[in-house]
């Protein structure tokens, strides 16, 4: 069962992106309901923040995390502590430490799934490598997954990813492993959409900053649809 939800609210535009204000944005959180069989809320959640490099995915998914009580676990905040620790070379180093930070997110993940605690994971997830690992969650602990999708147009990406480097936002493990336009080319030309896992999705446009009464629409979306299905009668 599919239901679409359409939340329309004024914004400020994104900062320092130099554009006027507009009067409203309209967001659309397109939301796929679990199946009857799925467990009741009382098992823990897995939040999964996923889509492009500059898509907003970190922002909201800190929100979110805290808005629903959940430990927030980043790839980023992974890999970025190993570039601190291991240093930064080239793009063959990063991906190397890239996978480790995607196997110590997932192995944080199971430690606290194990103690009966929820958590949000955030990262540019990839269908192939990532599905696996987060379905084994799902058999050994039971958790139920919501994604969440964050969209933004090319331009926006592009943008943003550009005044990340300029603003020094961008860990310098990032930017100097990688020449920026291959870099831009994987956000424009990569595959960005849900994970094959059982459990709703919301996709969410971030084209401008995510305004807090959209932040709660999510949260409470999000917890509508972890409600326990009552069979019928």
């Amino acid at each position: 069962m599919r239901s679409l939800a359409t939340v329309t609210c004024p914004i400020w535009p994104v900062a320092g992106a130099g554009r006027p204000l507009q009067p409203a944005v309209r967001f659309v959180l397109f939301t796929m309901s679990p199946p009857a069989e799925a467990p009741a809320s009382s098992d823990p959640l897995v939040l999964i923040i996923t889509g492009p490099p500059a898509s907003g995915k970190s922002t909201l998914g800190r929100q979110l995390a805290s808005g629903l009580g959940l430990p927030f676990l980043s790839k980023d905040l992974f890999k970025e502590t190993l570039f601190d620790q291991l240093g930064w070379s080239d793009r063959e180093w990063s991906r190397r430490l890239g996978g480790a930070s995607m196997a110590l997110m997932f192995r944080s993940a199971a430690a606290l799934l194990e103690a009966g605690q929820s958590v949000a994971l955030e990262s540019n997830f990839y269908s192939e490598w990532d599905t696996p690992p987060l379905r084994q969650l799902a058999e050994k602990f039971g958790c139920r997954f919501v994604q969440v999708v964050c969209t933004a147009s090319e331009p926006t990406l592009v943008e943003r990813y550009k005044e990340r480097i300029v603003t020094g936002e961008r860990h310098l493990g990032h930017t100097e492993s990688e020449p920026l336009e291959e870099t831009l080319s994987r956000v424009l030309n990569g595959r960005w959409d849900a994970l094959d896992l059982k459990g709703s999705v919301i996709y969410v446009d971030t084209e401008r900053e995510t305004p807090g009464n959209l932040v709660d629409a999510i949260v409470e979306e999000i917890r509508r649809v972890l409600q326990p299905t009552r069979p019928a009668v």
